[in-house]
């Protein structure tokens, strides 16, 4: 299964809405972070991945998902996260 794939029905599993669309950017900078947009219910929704191991289950995904707010897509990259 992809990542996008995974990270999709970790996030509709955390939030209950069915994602329309998902875009992931890893972060360049910090290995294992990614930046994902997401459409839901016709609105973006953004969100950080923090330390992301291939193994992890959806449940290990949903409780390191973190909702954010990126002022630019994609995102820049600033050394620790993308903020």
């Amino acid at each position: 299964m992809s990542k996008n794939t995974k990270f999709k029905e970790a996030i509709e599993a955390y939030t209950g809405f069915r994602v329309t669309s998902i875009k992931v950017i890893e972060d360049p900078q910090v290995s294992e972070t990614y930046a994902i947009r997401t459409k839901i219910e016709n609105e973006n929704q953004d969100w950080l991945l923090v330390h992301y191991k291939e193994e992890w289950t959806q449940k290990q995904i949903e409780m390191n998902l973190e909702e954010c707010e990126y002022e630019t897509w994609p995102p820049v990259s600033s050394s620790l996260k993308f903020f």
